[in-house]
């Protein structure tokens, strides 16, 4: 079979496949977490979205563009769905993550809203980086990594972070963490009382405040560097009050 016909291009008919190939849309309103998320995703430090498919959200085959070097990166379905997840945290939040969380700097950290409710909330994912330290053993050493750490958040997790237990007691004593301990058969090597958690503000032990254990656990020598989430959540009620107060 033999073309039908044949037509030269013109300039016209090059800059308009030009532009189709190369269109540009409006550059998107980001909030903070995607912008994290996008940061994290391309490296690049500055950067604009077009949003190619005129949706006025981020989307499948947007582009990123760095506004330094001009290099683009192109946004698979996947890339799009987890940026679009991606909380903006507010500074009361991160915070709480920096005190409560081993080796997490609040400011560093990115949460995937993936029930879609729009605030921190159990099932959301947590991730951020970290360098590992590069032990295999107590004498070898081998090159340090950028590891990315992802938790899943549990239903204390995201209470903590948002607030909801209060804030930390800090007038509790040694003998006070050692009653508690036992109250709560914690591992006597392992686990320990990290916080307790004032839910009314009297600023002191209380029923319904929160004990937050930690854990002393050790997984690798690579892992010391990794951070660590609480092992576990618990309410003091009436009769642990009346044991620490014997």
């Amino acid at each position: 079979m033999f073309p039908s016909s044949y037509h030269t291009l013109t300039e016209k008919n090059l800059a308009d496949v030009d532009s189709l190939l190369n269109f540009k849309g409006t550059p998107l309103t980001l909030t903070t977490g995607q912008k994290d998320k996008i940061r994290n995703l391309t490296g690049f430090a500055s950067f604009k979205v077009d949003d190619n498919d005129l949706s006025n959200n981020i989307s499948e085959n947007d582009r990123v563009v760095s506004e330094k070097t001009g290099r683009r990166f192109k946004l698979s379905a996947e890339n799009a769905n987890a940026i679009r997840k991606t909380l903006t945290l507010s500074q009361q939040q991160q915070d709480n993550i920096t005190a409560g969380f081993t080796r997490l700097n609040g400011a560093n950290v990115i949460i995937s809203d993936e029930d879609g409710s729009g605030q921190i909330s159990a099932g959301d994912i947590l991730s951020s980086k970290y360098l590992s330290v590069g032990k295999t053993s107590l004498t070898v050493t081998g090159a340090q990594k950028l590891l990315t750490f992802t938790k899943v958040l549990s239903e204390g997790d995201a209470n903590y972070i948002n607030g909801t237990y209060g804030t930390p007691l800090n007038n509790t004593t040694a003998n006070m963490n050692k009653t508690i301990s036992k109250m709560l058969k914690l591992h006597s090597f392992l686990e320990y009382p990290k916080h307790i958690l004032d839910a009314d503000g009297s600023g002191k032990i209380s029923v319904g405040d929160t004990v937050v254990v930690g854990s002393n656990a050790f997984v690798s020598f690579d892992d010391v560097h990794r951070p660590r989430f609480p092992v576990s959540y618990h309410t003091l009620t009436q009769a642990h009050i009346d044991t620490l107060n014997a």
